[in-house]
């Protein structure tokens, strides 16, 4: 995540809820559109923003479906953008209410920017929220969960800036694009090669990547994949010390 580039804006007056997602089931818009028309019932003023598109896919949602959410004034709907920076800007508090993710890139974007986040407790969505500090975590497929985390950002506004700052502060320290290739060209023994003054402590390393490779979404690279590339670096370097090794001897 480039940190730089996704960078903490102010908050509009007004509170307002954003997800961004394609318009699949299994990414929780009908679970975010239930919580929008029963919050809107008491408090009307509170907007729910939608940012997306309808794929030819059996698990989206319908046009029709959609286009009735909008009709009813439940959800305002933004259709895709190319450039989400604005969308986030203009939102106080971020929603993935997904079933299953790797981890969510638009999560990590709206941390960046400094918003609070309420997604479920499934894989890949929980590693990016402590629960409390930079927003809540839900059941998944759990509407009153939802609703009841919505609420607290409408009952408590002082949350939306004080967790915002903590989810920028995470992004910062845990997904930071910089930290992330810097700690992989360490833990591929790059930075000691070029530098040759720096020592780096291995298994640390690579406790930390398995980790840190999650924010690109890579679900297939498991810790065994991971040990496996790690075994060929390793492989390599026994081999070029063998090499040195017969270089010598035939000196």
């Amino acid at each position: 995540m480039d940190t730089e580039y996704y960078k903490p804006e102010p908050f509009a007056e007004n509170l307002s809820f954003l997800l961004i997602a394609r318009l699949l089931k299994d990414k929780g818009i009908r679970e975010y559109a239930e919580s929008a028309t029963i919050i809107k019932q008491k408090y009307p003023k509170i907007s729910f923003r939608l940012v997306g598109w309808i794929e030819d896919n059996p698990a989206s949602i319908s046009k029709k479906e959609l286009d009735l959410w909008v009709k009813q004034g439940i959800i305002d709907y933004l259709s895709k953008f190319s450039d989400v920076r604005p969308a986030i800007a203009e939102s106080s508090v971020y929603v993935l209410p997904s079933y299953l993710e790797g981890t969510p890139r638009t999560v990590l974007e709206a941390m960046a920017m400094g918003r609070p986040i309420i997604t479920t407790d499934a894989p890949g969505c929980r590693e990016t929220v402590q629960h409390g500090k930079n927003g809540f975590l839900v059941p998944v497929k759990n509407v009153p969960a939802l609703l009841n985390a919505m609420e607290k950002f409408i009952i408590q506004p002082e949350l939306t800036e004080q967790m915002g700052k903590a989810s920028r502060q995470t992004a910062a320290e845990k997904y930071d694009v910089h930290k992330v290739n810097a700690l992989i060209l360490k833990t591929m023994g790059l930075t000691e090669y070029e530098s040759g003054n720096e020592k780096f402590d291995s298994e640390e390393i690579f406790e930390e990547i398995i980790t840190l490779i999650h924010c690109f979404s890579m679900r297939h690279y498991s810790r065994r994949r991971l040990n496996k590339i790690r075994q060929v670096f390793e492989n390599e370097e026994d081999s070029k010390d063998k090499d040195k090794e017969s270089d010598a001897g035939a000196v």
